[in-house]
């Protein structure tokens, strides 16, 4: 890239000081025409290369893909001045190694309505909600959550319980606090979620456990849930019959006691996502700060795109096997970035400008 900015303003300089002397030295004026006509069209064959580049490598303004762009890169960022909701692009995810690959969407706006999507496991709607955004007083009030992300549709297979899966993975390395202490810390969530398949290493890194288990809010119902911004998902799992049926001993059962229940993978394997109910998701945090991209914990913030190493924070849901180590389809898969992710930030403001 440096190389062809270097031609483009070499030719420039070498043209404005021919055309100068050609006036002096040159003995015809159809010989010094020709040599500027030349030379400008070796500036506009530089601008072209730059313009390819862009369009290939660095920044894709018509919200597509390059293809020889990682999913991961943030050079394949629509530039922050286009962004629906700066500082946050919330967009489909394009993935690029070898299980699932969704659609080339252009980025989603955050504050709107919900967002309809499919894939060869899941079709439904997403819809993101912040503290303080439009129309989420009501949901957000009395509570510490700062965000929501709720997913609702129905299963286009029939799916057991054990092998749904969400979480957070990354293909390139993720800053770490240390190798001891990741090690420890992988060790202590795995007492918390005992189910949860996690590598902290230098190819992957990847936290996965049971949808069913992990997810704060479950609705299960016989007919589609419209949804909105200021939405409560009510817990019912009546549907999904056997202790959660009417008269069953989780019926109208908590969070906590779902989270509980399904800890031992001898329970989930009873249980499956059948595809004539609907399903709905409510993923909320009280953690994580979007609009910053920062993480309280201990009374401490950090700074979360410190450690993401230029990934972006991932919306996902695919299948796991209970002894297979290689995940494979997404039920559904997104992604979130900020703006302080945005690569060489010199050369957007160029682009903007």
């Amino acid at each position: 890239m440096a190389a062809v900015f270097d031609r483009r303003s070499s030719v420039r300089s070498v043209s404005s000081d021919l055309t100068v002397q050609s006036a002096h030295t040159l003995e015809s004026e159809n010989e010094a025409l020709e040599l500027t006509n030349m030379l400008e069209d070796m500036k506009v064959d530089a601008d072209l290369e730059i313009e390819k580049l862009h369009e290939k490598e660095m920044l894709v303004i018509d919200g597509k893909f390059p293809e020889r762009a990682h999913f991961s890169c943030p050079r394949s960022l629509p530039i922050p001045s286009i962004w629906p909701d700066r500082p946050l692009l919330f967009r489909q995810t394009r993935v690029h190694y070898g299980y699932d690959e969704s659609s080339e969407s252009k980025p989603w706006g955050i504050h709107e309505e919900a967002h309809d999507f499919e894939t060869d496991l899941f079709v439904g709607s997403v819809i993101i909600r912040i503290r303080d955004s439009p129309g989420t007083d009501s949901y957000f009030e009395g509570k510490k959550r700062k965000s929501s992300f709720v997913i609702t549709g129905r299963f286009k297979k029939e799916l057991s319980c054990s092998t749904v899966t969400t979480g957070q993975e990354f293909c390139h390395p993720v800053k770490t606090p240390g190798v001891f202490l990741s090690k420890a810390l992988l060790k202590f969530f795995k007492i918390l979620a005992p189910l949860l398949k996690a590598e902290i290493g230098v190819d992957e890194t990847y936290f996965l456990s049971p949808v069913i288990q992990t997810v704060q809010a479950l609705n299960v119902s016989a007919t589609p849930l419209i949804l909105s911004r200021d939405m409560k998902v009510e817990e019912d799992l009546t549907l999904m019959g056997g202790d959660f049926a009417e008269g069953g001993s989780m019926h109208n059962a908590s969070f906590a006691r779902r989270k509980k229940y399904f800890s031992k993978s001898k329970i989930l394997s009873k249980y499956s996502f059948d595809t004539t109910n609907y399903y709905t998701f409510d993923f909320y945090d009280d953690k994580i700060d979007l609009n910053t991209m920062t993480l309280s914990v201990l009374k401490k913030k950090f700074d979360l795109t410190k450690y993401l190493n230029g990934q972006p924070l991932r919306i996902l849901s695919r299948i796991v096997e209970p002894d297979d180590e290689n995940p494979g389809k997404y039920l559904w898969n997104f992604e979130l970035w900020h703006e302080k992710q945005t690569a060489d930030m010199k050369l957007l403001n160029m682009r903007e400008s």
